[in-house]
């Protein structure tokens, strides 16, 4: 949550600084300026490592809320995107003998902060008055992981960094003069280095990452 904090202070720092930068005494149309897209998001998270997951936490799937800023117009309709998210999922340690899975009644409690650090571009039409604006870009995910059991020792918890690349493609609907909502499609790939005795090892499951769905809710300055 820290991290999240951060982004969304960041995304305050900023926006007022660009909007009088390109603003005052510009030219340019308001969607052809340089700006910032400050959102909020909600996300479905469908874990690529689902053995696993469903292993030990019952079910691959979680929601995830984050914030994050989109520097719009860099470079003519390119943009740069800084934002983060968190989940948790609560499950029990395991341990799986002749491929039969045995809960060990350890409670488990999991969670992921992903950092996104990307570019992308949004295909904006000639039209001001259009109203929906498609982009896709890619980027750098750092994933935040972590695993820690009440009555586990500092060997048995799990608090590590993997690194991983991520595509996404989107649409933004205007609903108001510096109001966006849209919906928007990731992929990831994150590589983890499971533990040898661990269910991701026994499943042979490393990729941290999965299809991500996204609602987010943004405000233009």
């Amino acid at each position: 949550m820290k991290r999240i904090a951060t982004i969304a202070a960041l995304s305050i720092l900023f926006a007022v600084p660009a909007t009088a930068q390109t603003h005052v005494g510009s030219t340019k149309p308001a969607q052809d300026r340089t700006g910032i897209i400050a959102f909020g998001s909600l996300d479905s998270l469908n874990i690529a490592s689902s053995q696993t997951f469903d292993a030990v936490f019952g079910k691959s799937k979680a929601r995830a809320i984050g914030t994050g800023i989109d520097i719009v117009n860099v470079w003519r309709h390119l943009f740069v995107r800084v934002a983060a998210s968190t989940a948790s999922l609560d499950g029990e340690r395991v341990t799986i003998v002749n491929s039969t899975i045995y809960k060990l009644g350890t409670k488990l409690t999991m969670d992921m902060t992903p950092t996104e650090l990307g570019v992308g571009w949004r295909f904006m039409s000639s039209n001001p008055d259009f109203r929906i604006t498609p982009y896709a870009g890619a980027g750098l995910v750092l994933l935040n992981y972590k695993e820690t059991s009440t009555f586990a020792d500092t060997a048995e918890n799990v608090n590590e960094t993997f690194k991983g690349l991520g595509a996404f493609g989107g649409v933004d609907f205007k609903v108001a003069r510096q109001v966006l909502i849209g919906v928007e499609g990731q992929y990831r790939i994150i590589n983890s280095d499971p533990a040898a005795n661990s269910a991701a090892a026994h499943f042979n499951e490393t990729n941290l990452g999965g299809l991500v769905l996204r609602a987010r809710v943004g405000f233009r300055f």
